[in-house]
């Protein structure tokens, strides 16, 4: 049988790296979504296989199964991590076990984050109960200390408690245990550094010695030279990452700076950093070896330099650390050099194809990673963008043109990276710079033109002993500082960033079919991209474009309405209580896009762990949520307060809630400072509002009194738990009662007041389900049908208390656990309650009618107003 050479098929023979690519990550991707099922993978092996090799008998083009076949490769790739099998011994076995001792060895380098090193250690032995066995698997250990002393090589033993490594359990949220799988890490532990002892010091020998010692030699130098500074410590941070990759000293304030003005990549030895080695080695092998007849006779210039480049660029990988991102940087130019040599440099696209592709088969999981996405699709944008509109370009002469040559180039290569990347940082980071192009076309050639070369210059020369060399990385430290003081000066702006939604994977693959296209629509003066093209392929070109453009535009029409509904035309009361750990928050999303944020969770040292940053923030963004109306914080404790913060500083608050009462905490005063400083309305509690109307649904503030303070000194029950601040929220026959962390004494209280005003269908656990709380009197007088109890997995407190899970079996209601249960999300048109937890359960409550009805306009005692509830709402 004969094949049709079709232009389609001319595509892939010319450019074969790029579907097997596609193929193997749609593999690795299944191999996420559905991992476990490698032994049908390998049933099917051996079919793709064998009609792989009838095709190629019988001369049929065989693309089909080839495709097939690269995707079953790359779905089987993906399951060491996906789906590991421990075998016997495996740390993970030992969870939750107290260990006598563990023995391993540090793995990498550790790393030190806000007084606190982290490093990962592989296990070789563990004591448990008194005996000794042999173990194995990583393990990552938190030290409390900023400087353990530990080196990767080092041997050491402790003792430790092992626990599983899990998730905060919330729709959509960063799945933290699939991220630390992918470095096989399953299980961490926290161990104080007196409890730590070094049993055996690393001995490197050979070229890691060499390169160990380069190291501290240019850190050394880095520090010297940026001694006569003004400010010296941020210019050597920033030198040591450019040249060493040791971001250690990047302070988050710098990070922000920089991510700020859309400049954050230059902090990172990527593609940049390399490309400038590359260009260097390559240029100077060329030189040299132009004074050698036999190679010049053969024609090998510049294959010869292309190849003998790839060893100054796999030296400074390795001075540089080989980080995942400088790894792949060294991978894509050295698959570069290695397509020159060969002689297919012409294709790029066939080369990044190669390169990811190669990738991927070392490491499949780096396809998740972010800067592997980022540099791939930045790359591939730009070579798209360049090869089209690089053709268009005309020859200028005179250096005026020349410069204007440059610049205009410089600012499309920026343009291309920023709009190839758009989606992605918005997903990931929900910050788009907007002064990053221009900086980008300062910051850039000053970075890569100047301070890199004339760093890495100055350090080899002093390397080989040049003292002069000094004088250059003063120089070059002087640039740093320059460069410093101009990324400040424009993240200083209000408007040199903006908080953006997180798109979904459906409107990111939209984007980047519409971006696909409208290049594809640029005409080119020469095909740059296939040699092969025909006239026929050139024909079709436009209109698939076109159709692509009607379906990818026709695709992100349609999402917008349906947000546009989700978000503002909705008609019900949704509540979301979160999986923040031991703590509690609590997102409203009332009819007509209406948002109240009731606590936000938080830990002592927001420092170590921020739940406002890392669970509610993400969680508003993915619901496109870029405002919160209302926040309350129903007392100031921290695993109440401390996340409010960042909703406070980042989400356009317009009013905040609180009880009035002061704490002498440092989360409260930042707390109060950002109130302030953002302009948030936040009356005093005697001023606050007892009821508000909001589209239908009616808030109420039962507890405490409006004098509370003033008992304060004489009523020593009302400490900050039974102070907190008490919210019915009511919506039709459906209410739900947020009683923060009050205990016994304010339960008594609040049933002696407002008995029949309890009533409500959903009950947030006060105090976390402690045995002090959720009496006997106040469940009767609340009469629940579900309690959801906001509570961090196997806390130090152990709550829920038993007791409390008595009282609750006791009223014959639905309890749901975020420890267990994940986040508990609630729908209510006013009649039903539909509930989902993050596990995916879902039920549908219907109360029963209301006994009674809370009268219009009526007063509570001391003082309380009721007309928060209209005539027609029930009290359940």
């Amino acid at each position: 049988m004969t094949t049709d050479h079709s232009a389609a098929g001319d595509d892939v023979i010319y450019r074969p790296f790029i579907p097997l690519l596609f193929s193997w990550t749609a593999g690795i991707v299944a191999g996420d979504l559905l991992p476990g099922h490698a032994a049908v993978a390998l049933w099917l092996l051996p079919a793709a296989l064998g009609i792989l090799v009838l095709y190629t008998v019988r001369n049929v083009r065989c693309l089909f199964p080839l495709l097939f076949l690269f995707w079953l490769l790359g779905y089987l790739s993906l399951q060491p991590w996906a789906a590991p099998r421990m075998p016997e011994g495996h740390i993970s076995h030992f969870h939750d076990k107290k260990l006598e001792k563990i023995t391993g060895t540090v793995t990498g380098r550790p790393q030190t984050i806000r007084r606190r090193t982290r490093f990962v250690l592989s296990v070789h032995s563990v004591v448990h109960q008194g005996v000794e066995r042999a173990a194995r698997g990583r393990i990552r250990l938190t030290v409390p200390a900023a400087d353990t002393g530990l080196q990767s090589g080092d041997r050491i033993a402790f003792a430790a408690k092992p626990r599983f490594i899990r998730n905060f359990n919330n729709p959509g949220g960063f799945d933290y245990e699939r991220y630390m799988a992918f470095k096989r890490i399953h299980v961490s532990a926290y161990v104080r550094p007196e409890q730590i002892k070094v049993q055996a010091r690393r001995t490197t020998r050979g070229p890691l010695l060499f390169v160990a010692q380069n190291r501290r030699a240019i850190a050394g130098f880095i520090d010297a030279a940026t001694q006569t500074l003004k400010n010296p410590k941020p210019a050597a941070a920033v030198m040591k990452a450019l040249f060493i990759g040791d971001k250690s000293g990047i302070s988050a304030d710098l990070r922000t700076s920089f991510n700020r003005c859309g400049v954050g990549h230059l902090l990172a030895i990527s593609g940049l950093h390399v490309g400038i080695v590359a260009t260097s080695g390559f240029f100077a092998f060329r030189w040299l070896l132009a004074f050698c007849g036999p190679v010049i006779r053969r024609g090998w210039l510049k294959k010869a330099a292309a190849a003998m480049a790839v060893f100054p660029v796999l030296y400074y990988g390795m001075i540089a650390g080989m980080s995942p991102s400088t790894q792949r940087a060294v991978l894509m130019v050295a698959f570069l050099f290695l397509s020159y040599v060969v002689g297919k440099h012409n294709d790029l696209f066939n080369t990044i194809a190669m390169a990811a592709w190669a990738i991927l088969i070392l490491h499949p999981p780096a396809f998740f990673s972010i800067s592997f996405q980022l540099s791939f699709a930045a790359v591939t944008a730009i070579v798209m963008v360049v090869s089209k509109i690089g053709s268009q370009r005309q020859p200028h002469e005179g250096p005026g043109a020349w410069w204007a040559g440059r610049i205009t180039a410089l600012a499309i290569v920026s343009l291309a990276a920023t709009f190839g990347t758009l989606p992605l940082v918005m997903y990931y980071f929900n910050q788009v710079s907007l002064v990053g192009v221009g900086l980008n076309l300062v910051a850039v050639p000053l970075v890569g033109c100047l301070i890199v070369p004339l760093g890495l210059v100055s350090i080899a020369l002093q390397l080989i002993g040049v003292e002069t060399a000094a004088l250059l990385l003063g120089l070059c430290a002087y640039l740093v500082e320059l460069t410093l003081r101009l990324i400040d000066f424009f993240a200083r702006f209000s408007f040199a960033a903006v908080r953006t939604v997180t798109p979904s994977v459906f409107e990111i693959i939209c984007y980047y079919g519409l971006f696909y296209s409208l290049i594809s629509c640029i005409p080119a003066n020469r095909d740059h991209s296939n040699a092969l093209t025909t006239s026929r392929c050139r024909a079709k070109r436009p209109v698939a474009a076109g159709l692509c453009i009607l379906l990818a535009s026709s695709g992100l029409t349609a999402d917008g309405i349906y947000w546009l509904h989700r978000r503002f035309w909705h008609k019900d009361l949704r509540v979301t209580v979160l999986d923040v750990g031991q703590g509690s928050a609590a997102l409203l999303e009332l009819p007509y896009g209406h948002t109240m944020v009731i606590d936000g969770g938080g830990f002592g040292d927001r420092s170590a762990f921020d739940t406002g940053a890392l669970i509610l923030a993400p969680f508003l963004w993915r619901r496109k949520i870029g405002r919160v109306d209302m926040i309350v914080l129903s007392h100031p404790n921290s695993d109440h307060l401390n996340g409010l913060i960042y909703i406070a500083q980042h989400f356009n608050v317009a009013s905040a809630w609180t009880n009035g009462e002061p704490a002498d905490t440092k989360g409260y005063r930042e707390f109060m400072e950002v109130l302030q400083k953002t302009g948030i309305a936040h009356p005093e509690y005697a001023a606050l509002e007892t009821g508000k109307h909001i589209n239908g649904v009616d808030i109420a503030v039962l507890a405490p009194e409006k004098n509370y303070l003033d008992k304060k000194t004489v009523e020593r029950w009302r400490n900050t738990n039974n102070n907190s601040l008490v919210l019915k929220v009511t919506y039709g026959d459906i209410a739900f009662l947020f009683p923060g962390d009050i205990m016994a004494a304010a339960e008594k209280r609040l049933v002696e007041r407002m008995d029949t005003v309890l009533k409500s269908t959903v009950l947030l656990a006060p105090h976390h389900g402690s045995r002090t709380s959720s009496t006997v009197p106040f469940l009767d007088a609340v009469d629940p049908a579900l309690v959801v109890i906001s509570v961090g997995w196997r806390n130090r407190y152990r709550f829920p208390h038993a007791v409390a899970m008595r009282r609750y079996r006791r009223i014959g209601c639905k309890v749901l656990r975020t420890d267990t249960d994940g986040a508990v999300s609630m729908c209510t048109d006013g009649l039903t309650l539909r509930l989902r937890t993050a596990a995916g359960d879902v039920e549908v409550i219907a109360p029963p009618p209301a006994k009674a009805q809370a009268t219009s306009g009526g007063s509570g005692p001391d003082g309380f107003g009721l007309q928060a509830f209209s005539s027609r709402s029930s009290l359940r």
